[in-house]
C-alpha cells in the first residue's frame, strides 16, 4: 500500500483486497508457527482449514479479537481476472484473498498472515487498489507501521 497503511486507511473506506498466490496450501499449525516467527502477536483461528473454510476467519491480534475475510481459489480463477499476474504469479496454483475493511487492526491481520506465506511459502503477494507487489521488507514495514497507529 504506497503511502503506507495508515495512509491507505485515512483515505479510502472501501473493502480492500490482498491476493497471495501460493504453490500449496499450507495447514493451520504450520501457517501459525510462521506467524510466530515474524515476531507478531497475531493467533489465527484454531479451527481454521484453507482447504475448505471462507468467509470471516476472526482472529486475536495483540490479544485482543479482530480477523479477516478471507477466499481460498484456484490462481486461474483470478488469473482470468488479472492476467498480467500470470508471470509474477507463475506456477503458483493457490490463490488466497484477504480481505478487509475498517480498522488497522484488520489491516494488521492481513499483513501479518500473508508476511509468513511470503517468508515461509515462497508466496507472491499482491494488492491491487495499488497494483503493487509486495517484497517482504515493504510489507514488514507497512506491518510495523499499522501495529504502531493501533
Amino acid at each position: 500500500m504506497r503511502g503506507g497503511c495508515r495512509e491507505s486507511w485515512l483515505t479510502r473506506t472501501m473493502s480492500l483486497d490482498l491476493y497471495a498466490f501460493l504453490e500449496s496450501l499450507p495447514d493451520r499449525q504450520t501457517w501459525q508457527a510462521a506467524i510466530d516467527q515474524t515476531g507478531v502477536d497475531l493467533k489465527l483461528d484454531p479451527d481454521l482449514d484453507l482447504s475448505r473454510d471462507e468467509g470471516f476467519s476472526p482472529c486475536f491480534l495483540q490479544g485482543k479479537a479482530s480477523g479477516f475475510e478471507l477466499q481460498v481459489m484456484p490462481a486461474s480463477d483470478l488469473l482470468r481476472d488479472y492476467p498480467a499476474l500470470a508471470q509474477p504469479a507463475g506456477l503458483r496454483s493457490h490463490a488466497v484473498c484477504f480481505r478487509w475493511g475498517g480498522d488497522l487492526a484488520e489491516c494488521a491481520c492481513v499483513l501479518g498472515a500473508a508476511l509468513a506465506l511470503v517468508r515461509r511459502f515462497s508466496a507472491v503477494a499482491y494488492y491491487p487498489a495499488d497494483d503493487l507487489f509486495y517484497d517482504v521488507d515493504t510489507m514488514e514495514k507497512e506491518l510495523r507501521e499499522c501495529l504502531a497507529g493501533l
